[in-house]
């Protein structure tokens, strides 16, 4: 099969700095080298697609502007597996504490800070990126309203990239 991978242009080094310095923050380093020479997004092929680093915060709840400008620089707590709902939601209270939801309610804490929404499915799932902490550079998704992320076997975004490139051959 062929496919027309039709990207959005790359972005400048400039525009990568002033975005890391706008959220305090800065991308690993192998997703920066993607947007500065492949492109900003695009790229959907089978429903899925890569975003503008303008769309950082698709699928994530934040609504508030000013909340949402710290969102990407705090530190990111997931952990790489969670065995069970039940011990998703014992994670949960741990670092958020007992009321976690009313925290969450107003944006005062997410499981999701410290990531950025680099892809989407059109089944509905976002593909996000940890940007700092010991899962780093990982790509995980949430596929359910509270249920725990998963995460990509890959340990950098350009080993999911290729992994998902070899996927399409594959087809």
């Amino acid at each position: 099969m062929n496919y027309s991978f039709k990207f959005n242009p790359p972005l400048s080094s400039h525009k990568i700095d002033a975005w890391e310095t706008k959220y305090n923050t800065f991308l690993p380093v192998e997703y920066r080298s993607f947007l500065e020479q492949i492109g900003n997004g695009g790229g959907e092929v089978h429903g899925m697609e890569m975003l503008r680093l303008e769309d950082w915060a698709i699928g994530l709840c934040f609504g508030d502007e000013d909340k949402a400008l710290i969102a990407p620089s705090q530190p990111c707590l997931l952990l790489e597996e969670y065995q069970s709902d039940e011990a998703w939601e014992r994670w949960l209270v741990e670092i958020a504490g007992e009321h976690w939801e009313q925290k969450y309610g107003q944006e005062l804490w997410s499981p999701q800070f410290g990531t950025i929404t680099v892809c989407k499915d059109e089944c509905g799932p976002f593909g996000f990126m940890v940007l700092n902490g010991s899962l780093k550079g990982r790509i995980g998704w949430f596929l359910g309203d509270w249920g725990p992320p998963t995460f990509e076997s890959s340990a950098t975004f350009l080993d999911w990239y290729e992994l998902w490139l070899d996927g399409l051959i594959a087809i």
